[in-house]
């Protein structure tokens, strides 16, 4: 039987993350290089075609922070290359929102 683990979080760092004021992966302790390093093989992923794999990293990338407009644009990207263009369209709209100047997510929108 495997024994389970125990991850307490600091209290205001909990109530950090309940109000919206910090991130998963903030409270987690996963910096922005080691998300910029997961990112970089969930791209490798995508190039291969290995599309579920790709998608289980950009939507943890994305549950570790909402914020990530590169990782909504992933996500399109593949649900685009599976012919799924309406999600695919709202996923980059996702992206635009949070990163107007993002013109990868404006190029494969349009």
């Amino acid at each position: 039987m495997k024994e389970a683990t125990t991850v307490a979080w600091h209290p205001a760092r909990l109530q950090q993350f309940i109000r919206g004021q910090i991130t998963l992966g903030e409270l987690q302790g996963v910096t922005p290089a080691e998300q910029h390093k997961i990112a970089v093989l969930g791209h490798r992923l995508l190039s291969e075609g290995k599309l579920d794999n790709a998608t289980k990293i950009f939507e943890g990338l994305v549950a570790l922070d909402p914020h990530d407009d590169y990782a909504y644009t992933a996500l399109g990207a593949i649900a685009e290359r599976r012919g799924e263009l309406e999600r695919a369209r709202d996923l980059y709209a996702r992206a635009i929102a949070l990163n107007p100047a993002s013109q990868v997510a404006h190029a494969r929108r349009g």
